[in-house]
């Protein structure tokens, strides 16, 4: 009665588990149905396990009959929590999921898991009413204590994907504390499947370990593993070595574990250390790049350390590789070499925008082993090798300050009033919104042209990329003002003197008609020469 008392105060509507844990009331109430029934068939079995044993009755097969009927009634009252499409499964994949997202391989394979267990189940009713009690008996506590881990990991699963989901959350906030746009969001999505994924690849590690617990795989079956030699090696003293299966087991979970940290360690540090530190763009980069070389080079030398393999032994072949790498690959390795100092000394990063000579100009898009990749204003990808990028003179317009000066040109008509060219186009730069205020910005007029007076304006952008935009509004707003204020703005003109010379001897200009005419005439007369 107390039991029953209390599963109805924790899983009522109102009760602990809906209010305290945030469990939904379908859920509590099917709690609470599953729980009824195996107090039911608990007090249905009691009776004969504690009267019918004993005198006068000395009754076994009932009290057996009666056990078997309360393990039917717990089988059901789990099967009931675990169908698919039951409240708590629902529950546990809703919360698991990202919002938008697709259903999970777990909740698509659910329903076979779920009659599996079902089939688990009734085989422990076939084996206790077959007299074989300990196999039951054994099968029940650890099947029991394997759904109990798992229902407790797709738990912890939901809680952390909870929590994940409020990181991320306040994560989409930018700087300067306005809402993120969507491809911030799309980003933050993308960091929050990651990091699911390495949560759920945990936590099946930690179930599948307590599951081995659970049946018996312990270290007696790892050291059967360990006897199992594959293969010998022999170092340089001549020390046999044996490889054995669980060494090959350890490698190819090192290269498991590489290849996925490689493959979402960007995601990893989006969400774990970037969000808590000040790093720019190309900082962030630098790290992503060198801590994926370092992961690779730590990944290669452990496995060649489980794998017992003698580093001595290939000591001929790093020298011929090095003579090769001499003669043959020296702009490879000079490259790769600029490359790594182009991630350390940082002197150009993602998201920089660069000049090189005179036909080179854009944003720096990625810094790769060989080659640093720009993007122009044509959209175009050009690959410059990372050896030039060191060697040759290279502007970086945003180096530690993305401020540029630019400069306009523009020319007004001889007797213009100065002063108010001046104020107009002071009125124009001041209206602009993305010309800065600090530092000024300054109106020269700097010449006497052959047709116009020269002025100069000098303004300061934050971003060299809208240089051309801003110069585009200049001009349209210059000529709008000029036209306004009838301010001419004059094209070069250049007057022509003709000065004719009476002493002029030379030979007279013959029309072209009549210089043919008489060509024609004189060759005809050759030719009637030669017939005579």
């Amino acid at each position: 009665m107390f039991l029953w008392l209390l599963s109805r105060s924790f899983f009522n509507k109102q009760g602990v588990a809906v209010s305290q844990f945030g469990v939904s009331q379908g859920v509590a109430q099917q709690f609470l149905n599953s729980f009824r029934l195996v107090l039911i068939t608990y007090l249905a079995c009691v009776v004969p396990w504690l009267i019918f044993p004993k005198e006068p009755f000395m009754f076994e097969a009932f009290p057996r009959i009666a056990f078997i009927f309360f393990e039917a009634g717990v089988v059901i009252a789990i099967y009931r929590l675990i169908r698919p499409g039951s409240p708590l499964i629902k529950q546990i994949f809703s919360h698991s999921q990202l919002p938008d997202a697709k259903p999970s391989k777990q909740e698509r394979y659910w329903a076979v898991v779920s009659r599996i267990a079902a089939l688990f189940m009734a085989s422990i009713l076939v084996l206790d009413g077959a007299g074989y009690h300990f196999g039951a008996t054994y099968l029940s506590i650890n099947g029991l204590l394997s759904l109990l881990t798992i229902l407790v990991l797709a738990t912890i699963s939901r809680a952390a994907a909870i929590a994940i989901r409020k990181i991320s959350a306040r994560s989409r906030k930018v700087k300067s504390g306005k809402e993120a746009n969507k491809s911030s969001q799309d980003h933050q999505l993308y960091m929050l499947k990651n990091l699911l994924k390495l949560l759920q690849l945990l936590l099946i590690g930690l179930g599948l370990y307590l599951l081995a617990h659970f049946w018996g795989l312990n270290e007696s079956a790892l050291k059967a593993i360990t006897d199992i030699p594959l293969f010998q090696t022999s170092n340089s003293d001549g020390q046999v070595t044996f490889v054995t299966a669980l060494d090959l087991l350890m490698s190819a979970t090192i290269i498991f574990l590489s290849v996925w940290i490689l493959r979402h360690l960007t995601g990893l540090y989006e969400t774990i250390l970037f969000p808590f530190v000040n790093f720019d763009d190309g900082l962030k980069y630098a790290v992503i790049t060198i801590s994926r070389y370092l992961i690779f080079i730590f990944g290669a030398v452990w496995i060649t350390s489980v794998l017992q393999v003698d580093l001595s032994k290939i000591g001929w072949v790093v020298a011929a590789m090095s003579v090769g790498l001499g003669f043959g690959l020296q702009e490879i390795v000079a490259n790769f070499v600029s490359g790594i100092i182009l991630l350390i000394e940082r002197p150009i990063r993602v998201g920089d925008m660069v000049s090189i000579g005179a036909d080179i100009y854009g944003q720096v898009t990625q810094v790769n082993i060989r080659s640093t990749t720009i993007l122009n204003r044509d959209r175009l990808e050009i690959l410059v090798p990372n050896k030039d990028l060191i060697s040759k003179e290279v502007i970086n317009w945003t180096l530690s300050d993305s401020v540029v000066r630019e400069k306009l040109n523009i020319g007004v008509a001889y007797g213009s009033d100065v002063e108010k060219v001046r104020s107009i186009l002071y009125k124009i730069t001041n209206a602009d919104p993305d010309i800065l205020d600090d530092p000024e910005t300054k109106v020269l007029f700097l010449n006497h042209g052959d047709s116009s007076l020269d002025f100069e304006i000098r303004f300061f952008l934050n971003d060299p990329i809208i240089r051309r935009i801003v110069a585009d509004r200049l001009n349209t707003a210059i000529n709008r003002e000029f036209t306004t204020h009838n301010i001419e703005i004059p094209f070069p003109q250049r007057d022509l003197h003709i000065i004719p010379n009476a002493q002029d001897t030379s030979p007279p200009i013959v029309p072209a008609r009549q210089g043919w005419e008489e060509a024609a005439k004189k060759q005809n007369q050759a030719g009637d020469d030669k017939l005579l």
